[in-house]
């Protein structure tokens, strides 16, 4: 028997990778997927056009902030019943 799904977890996933929560929430699939096309994105370029990974102090601010965002939204979601239960946990 499959135990419901914890809206912590997806909260510490969506830290680890932006996007991620969303998909192990079973909600807002597409923007999950986005987030981490888009940060699989970005490292690339960074590494590519050796940009190096010299973080400034606005960059890590809005970076911060948009994690929290994310792993704030999907804990809400998930707290408020809109994310994907499986189905033997149900009943």
């Amino acid at each position: 028997m499959e135990m419901p799904r914890n809206p912590w977890i997806a909260v510490l996933i969506n830290i680890l990778l932006p996007g991620l929560g969303y998909i192990y929430a079973g909600v807002r699939m597409w923007f999950g997927i986005l987030l981490i096309v888009s940060e699989v994105a970005h490292i690339v370029w960074r590494q590519t056009e050796h940009i190096g990974w010299t973080l400034s102090a606005p960059l890590l601010i809005s970076w911060g902030a948009f994690w929290v965002a994310t792993s704030v939204d999907v804990y809400f979601l998930m707290r408020d019943g809109r994310g994907k239960t499986p189905p033997s946990a149900e009943k």
